[in-house]
């Protein structure tokens, strides 16, 4: 890293602060170049040039995602120069080429490269210009840190060049003292976005999303045309109704699947129970695979070709959905949201932020949520996935952008019953009878999809004692639109208490993990937590005949912004022996706190600690 420095500090002029800082990766120079040709046409050209260590050797790697038919790696060229001053021209042609996908099929490639640096620290330069023909769907976005986090930038520039009288918006995030440079050419406009040093991000535990932490110039067309098919960006309404034109004439089931519809659908008494049966025949003779083909991936397969092959992806299967729900008149919206962080910006009507597809079924007293792509996911349960994220409901003209319910905290619940009979010999029997809904509910119910011995090994690795035995494991699911999961055991540990002497030093409750993984290093970020929930305990703990209690953990309250922590215990005698009862309730809230609360952040879980990882002291009379 000396090294690195001493570079940059002839090269560069580092400001006090940009010396001082630690980086695996330094940006010199970040340009990039959008040119609009007309709405079907445009190249993008992008320039980057920066420092890297062995440490970031990772950065040091080229790709560039094309997709084959409409867009293409029109030039490229590289130079790496180590340290002790080798220069390594790249070509083209030394580039690697891949169209391997997770997906059953899509239309995507990428070009990479890999480079193999001896010596560090080394300078990387990347020139490459790619272009679009017929696919302008948005505009490559302008990202001074290039790289990620941990990376610094000196200086980045963007400029778009496009037709006089081009509409577009563009969404500036995290850039809040940059404004563009608007000129007239005789060719058309051009703004141009730069900016000076950029501090590196901080990789930090519980922090807000990359994204939403990223400085980022978002762009989108008021008009394009994707693969021959025009449509506007102006607002959410035109981009609903380009998705609608994207099914037209496809809607009509084939005869087979509108008799299957009727057949799977009689005696049924209302519509609840018509899109039950649906789901569940969705779900048992469909699965999920994705497939990125037509129009980029936006177009979903039609609903005959779902119903012949039995598979699709989030935009099949949801249309496949909505066109057997109408062949019972039950009308319903094809919906896109990002599936995971929340992405969508209701203020700035793009395609480029969603990643997935649900069907919403206007109910009589509110809207049914049906995620298409997941057999086990209960009807109408928003799961954390999308639970709180925007979503665009598509409709005819009157397409909107709302906001999926999300649960409160509290409803996240993880109950435990739990009965512990300890030996003299620090041996132990366990009965566990554990309770958990919503967010927790898969938790559970993700272990009935397991083999056997995997269930049992999931279920001890969740212990924190050696040497555990499982048995009687029983799991009841029930799914609903809060779903929860009942699952009991017995357990055998050889070792629950240590045994030293005349005493047994006994853990209060192995059977919970709330490490915080916290360090009293300075904050940085803000802290984030996409999702609250509450643990609650009851564990009755039988003393073995002829020990007394010597030490234990007293009653405990505490809370603060994140959340609380409540201890209690009760002990007494029972047919000559001593029972202690313990109650644990820690309840963590979700949200987005300031970095200068990070210390109440860390007392909330060491209050957690001291009492769920607490330890009774017995001694033998």
């Amino acid at each position: 890293m000396r090294h690195l420095l001493l570079i940059l500090s002839v090269c560069c002029p580092l400001s006090a602060h940009a010396r001082q800082m630690t980086a695996d990766a330094v940006i010199l120079r970040n340009d990039a170049t959008f040119t609009v040709t007309d709405k079907t046409h445009a190249s993008y050209r992008h320039t980057i040039e920066f420092m890297v260590t062995e440490k970031g050797k990772r950065r040091a790697a080229f790709s560039c995602s094309v997709n084959n038919g409409s867009t293409k790696l029109k030039s490229f060229s590289g130079e790496i120069k180590d340290a002790t001053g080798k220069v390594t021209k790249i070509k083209k042609s030394d580039l690697r080429f891949t169209e391997y996908s997770d997906g059953l099929a899509d239309s995507y490639a990428t070009w990479y490269y890999s480079p193999n640096i001896v010596h560090y620290p080394a300078k990387v330069t990347y020139t490459f210009e790619k272009q679009y023909t017929d696919a302008v769907l948005g505009y490559d976005p302008f990202v001074p840190l290039q790289l990620g986090e941990g990376v610094m930038a000196m200086e980045s520039s963007y400029r778009l060049e496009v037709p006089q009288g081009t509409k577009f918006n563009y969404k500036q995030l995290n850039l809040q003292d940059v404004t563009p440079e608007r000129t007239t050419t005789k060719d058309g406009e051009v703004y141009v976005w730069r900016t000076g040093p950029v501090p590196a991000l901080e990789a930090e535990r519980y922090s807000t999303p990359l994204a939403d932490r990223m400085p980022i110039v978002l762009f989108s067309p008021d008009e394009f045309s994707y693969e021959k098919k025009d449509g506007s960006n102006s607002d959410w309404k035109a981009v609903g109704n380009w998705l609608l034109s994207l099914t037209d004439g496809m809607a009509n089931p084939p005869a087979d699947l509108q008799t299957k519809v009727t057949e799977i659908t009689e005696g049924a008494t209302n519509d609840l129970e018509r899109i039950r049966r649906i789901y569940e025949y969705l779900g048992k003779t469909t699965r999920y695979v994705s497939i990125q083909l037509g129009l980029g991936g936006l177009r979903p397969i039609g609903p005959e070709k779902v119903f012949q092959n039995k598979f699709g992806d989030c935009k099949a299967l949801s249309f496949y959905m909505q066109t057997m729900l109408k062949c019972c008149g039950i009308e319903s919206c094809y919906v896109i949201l990002n599936m995971g962080e929340d992405r969508l910006i209701p203020d700035f009507p793009s395609l480029g932020t969603s990643n997935h597809a649900i069907v919403a079924v206007p109910m009589a007293k509110d809207t049914l949520w049906i995620e298409c792509t997941n057999p086990d996911v209960p009807l109408g349960y928003v799961h954390p996935k999308i639970a709180g994220n925007h979503a665009l409901v598509v409709k005819k003209d009157s397409s909107y952008v709302t906001r999926l319910p999300k649960a409160p905290d509290g409803a996240n619940l993880d109950s435990r019953g739990i009965t512990v009979n300890l030996n003299a010999d620090g041996s132990a029997k366990v009965g566990m009878n554990d309770y958990a809904r919503m967010d927790f509910w898969e938790d559970l119910h993700s272990l009935t999809k397991m083999s056997e011995s995997e269930r049992i090994n999931e279920i001890m690795s969740r212990i924190n004692l050696p040497r555990v035995t499982i048995s009687d494991v029983k799991i009841v699911s029930e799914p609903s639109p809060e779903p929860s999961c009942k699952m009991t055991y017995k357990a055998e540990a050889s070792t629950y208490s240590s045994v030293t002497g005349s005493r047994l030093f006994v853990p209060v409750n192995p059977f919970r993990n709330v490490s915080g993984g916290t360090t009293s290093a300075k904050r940085i970020n803000d802290l984030y937590f996409r999702d609250g929930y509450v643990l609650a305990d009851k564990i009755v703990m039988n003393v073995p005949e002829g020990y007394s209690v010597e030490a234990y953990p007293e009653d405990y309250e505490f809370e603060n912004e994140f959340g609380s922590v409540r201890f209690k215990q009760v002990r007494k005698m029972v047919d000559g022996h001593l029972r202690f009862q313990f109650w644990f309730r820690f309840e963590k809230k979700s949200g987005t706190f300031p970095n200068s609360a990070y210390e109440n952040f860390r007392s909330s879980i060491r209050a957690a600690e001291s009492v769920y990882y607490a330890k009774l002291v017995l001694v033998k009379n």
